[in-house]
């Protein structure tokens, strides 16, 4: 669901951006059990409200399903700005949001101050992400999703909505003060005010913790939270399967995953032994019966927890590009192997009259498309491959590289190139496999066993 990652990518941006420096005054908690909101007021500033760690009243009437949803995540993001978290953690994680274009980063950036709280939910009737923020912030909260590099939708019409976009089973709407995004029934139930708070209200934060999590399928039940102070970060969450033995086989994985934890880490002098030590001993995980109960955490000042949380955000981001900028070239190696492959099968087709084997020569086909993607994929259409005609190729899914065969003068031989631009910063990688006509040996056509790669992380 594209709306769906367009809401939480926004959200997370905000996370990413939110770490500047903590407030002079003590930040208001976001729910407030007088129904101020947060302590804002019609003005769009803010005030001192009665300190509560519950969902505010308007988040519960914006909670638009009908019965318990099966997942319920929470975030106080107005006391996560203001919390040492915010101050000094999540600067140095800020490179989660890395992938942002500047402009998108700075106009998160400017509404942190603004933000207050966050839901997510899912059941039967759809999923639902809700974002409160001040209400004197609503344009420059359009003016941001509008950047980012997913909101590509068309425009929709939402009662209850400034400004709407949907793509297939759901919109995307921001209203003064609240941006909704779910299938359209919920969201203008949510919109209206007519929310029921279904296992929201009922949701209490403990002393420093900002996000708490819960949720039962499948006969699992879950249950989690999220906690900084200026003594400790820690992630932590339990789930009870239906039975022991796939307890033990969930135990058994997450041993395997701390093994992975400190394999991710780099083995360089970027990272100093005592650093590394800790991080890889941060996660535990004990099994009592049916219920695994783990967590990630550090027990450091908040200085510490920044610099250990972001030399692990390092890791992880990096293993993570990695890893999807090689699932994307896959794509390329595929596609070059299966035009050598349509190459071979033309040319041991029955020979063009009047041009025996051994008179034939390689020919070039253009490139497809025309310009190479930046950075997203792209569908061409059956136009486009009319010249490729002959190898009966054509490529009718989005594709992130663009494709050409282009032979030598001679025509004794030929590249398959693929081209790409990944990050879509304007340099380009490129695949490229060489085929020649091998004379001596009966006119077969030789196909190279090696893809030739230049920049292929771009």
């Amino acid at each position: 669901m594209v709306h769906r990652r367009t809401a939480l990518a926004f959200v997370l941006a905000l996370v990413g951006c939110g770490g500047g420096a903590p407030p002079s005054a003590p930040v208001a908690p976001s729910g407030s059990s007088d129904g101020s909101n947060g302590g804002v007021v019609a003005s769009g500033k803010t005030v001192d409200a009665a300190p509560s760690r519950s969902p505010s009243d308007a988040l519960v009437k914006n909670w638009s399903y009908g019965a318990d949803p099966t997942v319920v995540v929470y975030a106080d993001l107005q006391g996560l700005f203001g919390s040492a978290l915010g101050a000094n953690v999540i600067k140095n994680v800020v490179g989660l949001a890395g992938d942002l274009p500047a402009e998108s980063r700075k106009c998160i950036d400017d509404l942190v101050p603004g933000v207050r709280e966050f839901a997510m939910g899912s059941s039967s009737e759809g999923d639902l992400t809700i974002l409160r923020f001040d209400p004197a912030a609503t344009k420059r909260v359009e003016a941001c999703v509008r950047l980012l590099p997913d909101q590509k939708q068309s425009p929709a019409k939402v009662a209850g909505a400034d400004v709407a976009w949907s793509d297939r089973d759901a919109v995307l709407a921001i209203a003064p003060g609240v941006m909704v995004n779910g299938p359209q029934a919920l969201v203008e139930s949510a919109l209206a005010g007519k929310g029921s708070g279904a296992g929201l209200s009922r949701i209490k934060l403990a002393k420093d913790e900002y996000l708490v999590w819960s949720g039962g399928d499948d006969g699992m039940i879950t249950k989690g939270s999220v906690l900084a102070s200026d003594e400790r970060f820690r992630v932590g969450g339990t789930i009870e399967f239906p039975d022991e033995s796939f307890a033990k086989m969930v135990q058994g994985k997450v041993a395997q995953g701390q093994g992975m934890l400190s394999a991710m880490l780099p083995a360089d002098k970027s990272m100093n032994d005592a650093t590394r030590a800790r991080l890889s001993k941060a996660l535990s995980c004990d099994r009592n019966g049916k219920q695994l109960a783990c967590s990630f955490e550090l027990v450091e000042s908040p200085a510490d927890q920044g610099r250990d949380l972001g030399a692990l955000a390092a890791a992880a981001v990096g293993g993570v590009r990695s890893y999807m900028t090689s699932a994307k070239s896959a794509e390329a190696k595929n596609t070059i192997g299966r035009i050598a492959k349509d190459l071979v099968a033309n040319w041991e087709s029955e020979p063009v009259p009047g041009k025996p084997r051994a008179k034939r020569k390689l020919v070039s086909y253009p490139a497809v498309p025309k310009t190479i993607p930046k950075g997203v994929k792209v569908t061409t259409q059956a136009a486009d491959w009319k010249a490729w005609a002959p190898l009966h190729f054509e490529m009718t899914s989005p594709q992130y590289y663009q494709y050409e065969v282009k032979a030598a003068k001679d025509g004794e031989s030929a590249e398959i190139i693929a081209r790409g631009d990944l990050n879509g910063d304007g340099k380009t990688s490129q695949f490229k496999v060489l085929v020649k006509i091998d004379r001596a040996k009966q006119n077969v056509l030789f196909v190279s066993p090696t893809i030739e790669e230049t920049d292929p992380q771009e």
